[in-house]
């Protein structure tokens, strides 16, 4: 498979099937393609995304370089059906009527396959959902279609503070076009991954570090009520994680060791 020229991957490749499927780039780009690699369609983004193309000084065409570093895809995650969701923080943005100018918020797109590029171009005028003053952090699609979202909360801080230690972080569940529920977890708890399971329990990997810390403990919260209660269990120091759904385990990586968990 042939990636798409001038371009740096660095984020998720999505493949619906064996043909369709996203590549979500450095720099904020998308590319599509409809047949297994061979050919790819970048799907232009908005003006207000803080996108601008610059020549690199090496002279090997062009790479993106992003205004504003924290103007970035947060979060995505490709649904059942194929279709791509994005979310992005912007600082400001006119969108189509009846939403209007927003500002200080988080916009989150549905991309599906079966749409042209024109089709595509149009729905950055049409997010599926704008969260006022809040970064997305993770996006899982559950298999009756709602959206679970991890989120933090508050305005997005100057790039010099670190943010995840001054926002609160919230898992946001989503059902037919509006919030149902929010679940605020605790002041320690910084957010990773959002994983869903087998039997539609939700798995958050992430760290916890208390207001005086200096280092954070690997964390696992697992929710078996669709996030209205959380289970935090400490895995002490790790470096990486990675949730097994078929098997219901976490694994962890520390001092080059490599080992699991079953979640309960």
């Amino acid at each position: 498979m042939q990636w798409p020229e001038h371009t740096q991957p660095g984020q998720p490749l999505f493949m619906a099937d064996g043909k369709r499927g996203y590549l979500v780039a450095d720099g904020m780009r998308i590319w599509r393609t409809l047949d297994g690699g061979e050919h790819w369609q970048e799907i232009a983004l908005p003006s207000w995304a803080n996108q601008q193309l610059t020549g690199h000084p090496s002279g090997n065409g062009l790479l993106p370089m992003v205004k504003d570093s924290r103007a970035t895809f947060s979060a995505y995650d490709l649904a059942d059906d194929g279709a791509l969701r994005v979310a992005f923080y912007v600082r400001k943005a006119k969108l189509a009527s009846g939403i209007g100018e927003v500002t200080e918020s988080t916009l989150l797109y549905r991309l599906p396959l079966s749409a042209s590029l024109d089709e595509l171009a149009r729905k950055w005028m049409q997010p599926e959902i704008v969260l006022p003053q809040q970064s997305v952090m993770d996006i899982k699609v559950s298999r009756d279609g709602n959206l679970n979202l991890i989120a933090l909360q508050g305005e997005l801080q100057s790039e010099k503070v670190a943010e995840t230690q001054q926002r609160q972080a919230a898992y946001v569940q989503w059902k037919d076009g509006k919030e149902s529920y929010r679940h605020v977890f605790d002041a320690h708890v910084v957010p990773g991954a959002l994983f869903i399971g087998p039997q539609n329990q939700l798995v958050l990997a992430g760290e916890s570090l208390e207001s005086k810390q200096t280092t954070s403990d690997s964390i696992t919260l697992v929710s078996t009520d669709q996030g209205r209660s959380w289970d935090e269990t400490s895995d002490g120091m790790a470096y990486a994680w990675y949730y097994e759904g078929e098997r219901n385990r976490i694994w962890k990586y520390q001092l080059q060791s490599l080992y699991w968990r079953e979640l309960k």
